[in-house]
């Protein structure tokens, strides 16, 4: 087909920590191609556990650097049960910390002798607001940040963003100092999966009965094929 480039993705969950690997992903590398390994990791609902996955994962993609192309990055996924105010929030935190050891992991130990690059692909939809009014464009930002600057925030700065510590509070974690400089500048690439956007208007009172993550941004999100632009001053 012509192509120079191929992305596939390997499951962290499928291999152990000594690296263990199929070869048909290492087929790959005998092909004029420069293949895109995504890691993606797929952590457990309960918060207890997450503290000690870091060194696993690090652990494994310690082994497979000396088997795939100097070409990774990685991906996360979200919560899908359990705790929805609090957990997600607890996974995406060591979701980047483990991405944060990888990167580091790659530059000091392989990266000079494969001549590699690591990175990370995230994955957003484009927040437009659902009308002129003030609050609904401060909703799109929020909705933005909930969703894209979650991750690519920490990775810029050290830390998430404003509207998020204020918005979620306790229940969003903190970086150490020394994490904050681990994280920060975690990338040498940035992939970026962008499918739709959708409108984002303000709701104007949050929800104390079932806290969640998917509505601590006090943005209601209408696909933009369906919703149509208002035009209202002020909301």
């Amino acid at each position: 087909m012509g192509g120079t480039g191929v992305q596939f993705y390997l499951d962290t969950n499928s291999f152990t920590p000594t690296g263990g690997l199929s070869s048909s992903p290492l087929a790959l590398l005998a092909r004029p191609i420069a293949p895109l390994v995504c890691l993606t990791a797929v952590l457990p609902r309960s918060a207890a556990p997450l503290a000690r996955l870091t060194a696993p994962l690090t652990q494994s993609t310690a082994s497979l650097a000396q088997q795939l192309s100097p070409v990774i990055s990685a991906v996360s996924s979200g919560c899908v049960g359990g705790d929805s105010g609090t957990e997600p929030y607890v996974v995406a935190h060591h979701l980047l910390l483990g991405h944060a050891a990888i990167v580091k992991l790659y530059k000091k130990k392989y990266q000079a002798s494969q001549k590699g690059q690591i990175g990370i692909v995230l994955v957003t939809h484009w927040m437009v607001p659902y009308s002129s009014s003030k609050s609904n464009h401060k909703a799109a930002q929020r909705a933005l940040d909930f969703m894209l600057g979650w991750f690519i925030h920490p990775l810029t700065y050290g830390d998430y963003p404003k509207s998020m510590r204020t918005f979620v509070g306790r229940h969003l974690p903190t970086f150490m100092a020394e994490q904050a400089m681990m994280v920060k500048g975690s990338f040498g690439f940035l992939g970026l999966n962008y499918y739709t956007g959708n409108y984002a208007s303000n709701v104007p009172f949050a929800n104390s009965i079932n806290v969640s993550y998917s509505t601590d941004s006090l943005a209601n999100l209408t696909r933009v094929d369906v919703a149509p632009i208002k035009n209202h001053e002020y909301e």
